[in-house]
């Protein structure tokens, strides 16, 4: 009799599967997390192997730049897992690597105000919605470079200007942008919430209909000072200054052309987000430095740090050398450009 073919062996459990769990891990970790959530609907092992909060903080940590599970207002939630689907949520029309600089921005501005200008941190206000953003670009007829909507996101610039002079005057050297104050020639710049930015703007097309006609431009930042503007051009995402000139034009460039991305990457920077990164650097670094102006504070932009700042000693007598830095011009060649746009 012949015999009985030997039983086929049991077949074994195929690819991600059959892996030992630390290997699954590193493997899940490695995909990122929108395969990783692709995975959990793949079989209950794998759902359970995705469901490991450990990974889900990594995701948060390297997309996002969270240390706590927390959303978009700092509010806490009860697992990195639930914040990342939150977050992307709220931000999923937006590259996450560019959520993640933005938000490490505005957290280390706040941080730095908070220790080193509290007054100023007081006039930040809350980010704004989607929505109000879209209702933003209508009323002017053009779109916001990607950057700065999502700076806006994160935080609303400054309390507003208003009609009421002793309130603009308790907040007027308050500017996140600072300024400088030489005999009675004052300035100091407050970077403008959404709603100032549509007013302002328009008020700047009626008045200045003839130079201005036909281009896309925000007036991001003022004084309540002596007048100084900030104009950021929506349709390359060039930032400029008014020079004393603007109402026929005048204007300088703050950061070279060459550095603005547009949108379609992942990389997008516009001259208003590498401005205020390089105006947070000066500041962490020390080059400059909240000062005295009557009974207030203030960010001034006097250098005070090599080797936008020298002094030398003659005849007994110490001299200091500060360029006048006021409209930070060139992330290459800030040290002198940053300087030179003084008025």
């Amino acid at each position: 009799m012949a015999s009985q073919p030997p039983p086929e062996p049991a077949p074994a459990e195929a690819g991600l599967e059959s892996m030992e769990g630390l290997v699954l891990d590193t493997v899940i970790s490695r995909a990122g997390a929108r395969p990783a959530a692709a995975l959990a609907c793949a079989s209950t092992r794998l759902r359970t192997a995705v469901a490991d909060d450990s990974l889900w903080r990594r995701f948060c940590g390297e997309d996002l730049g969270l240390d706590a599970p927390v959303d978009p207002e700092g509010r806490p939630l009860p697992s990195f897992q639930v914040a990342y689907k939150v977050w992307s949520e709220s931000f999923g029309m937006y590259p996450l690597p560019m959520v993640k600089r933005v938000r490490q921005f505005w957290t280390s501005m706040k941080t730095w105000l908070s220790e080193n200008f509290p007054e100023a941190y007081k006039t930040l206000c809350e980010g704004v919605s989607e929505a109000q953003l879209k209702s933003a670009e209508d009323d002017l007829g053009f779109k916001l470079p990607m950057p700065t909507k999502l700076l806006y996101r994160f935080c609303n610039a400054q309390l507003p200007f208003s009609e009421d002079h002793d309130t603009n005057k308790s907040i007027s050297t308050y500017g996140l942008i600072g300024g400088y104050a030489f005999y009675d020639h004052w300035v100091n710049v407050h970077l403008s919430p959404l709603e100032q930015i549509v007013e302002e703007t328009k008020d700047f097309y009626r008045e200045f209909p003839d130079v201005f006609h036909g281009r896309k431009f925000i007036v991001v930042a003022t004084s309540w000072f002596h007048p100084k503007t900030f104009l950021l051009d929506c349709s390359n995402g060039e930032l400029y200054v008014g020079t004393y000139n603007l109402p026929i034009g005048g204007m300088l460039p703050c950061v070279p052309k060459a550095l603005i991305k547009p949108a379609g990457n992942d990389l997008a920077q516009d001259g208003l987000l590498l401005w205020l990164e390089e105006h947070l650097r000066r500041l962490q670094s020390g080059m400059i430095k909240t000062r005295m102006l009557m009974a207030s504070r203030y960010i001034s932009l006097y250098p005070e740090a090599p080797p936008s700042c020298s002094s030398a000693v003659t005849n007994g007598i110490k001299n200091i050398l500060g360029g006048l830095g006021k409209n930070l011009c060139s992330l290459t060649q800030f040290a002198c450009q940053f300087q030179r746009h003084a008025c």
